[in-house]
């Protein structure tokens, strides 16, 4: 597995090798203090909380590169759009007609 930068800057954070240090003492806590185990002790504990951190740091970021929300209509376009009668069931006066409703073909 090839490390990013990111993980080997976190590595080098002397608070983050504290945490690690600390959730490995737990795992082999739970495993009864087993000897020999120590070294993949520490590699389980170093993955966990790597991608624990690395998936809070990439989250924000994903979030800002979302697609930007559309603006809001304007109330002057509002307005002329509201103003302005469409279809060809418009008459001179502005009188809209319904549609004719149809039934749909039974097979």
């Amino acid at each position: 597995m090839v490390k990013s930068a990111t993980h080997e800057e976190l590595l080098k954070d002397d608070s983050v090798r504290q945490m690690i240090a600390e959730r490995a003492y737990f795992i082999s806590e739970t495993q009864g203090f087993a000897p020999g185990l120590e070294e993949d002790n520490w590699l389980i504990a170093e993955a966990e909380l790597l991608e624990t951190l690395v998936s809070a740091n990439e989250a924000p970021a994903a979030e800002a590169v979302a697609a930007p929300k559309k603006p809001r209509k304007t109330a002057a376009k509002r307005v002329a759009k509201s103003d302005a009668v469409e279809g060809p069931a418009a008459t001179a006066d502005g009188v809209v007609t319904p549609r004719k409703r149809t039934r749909k073909k039974s097979d």
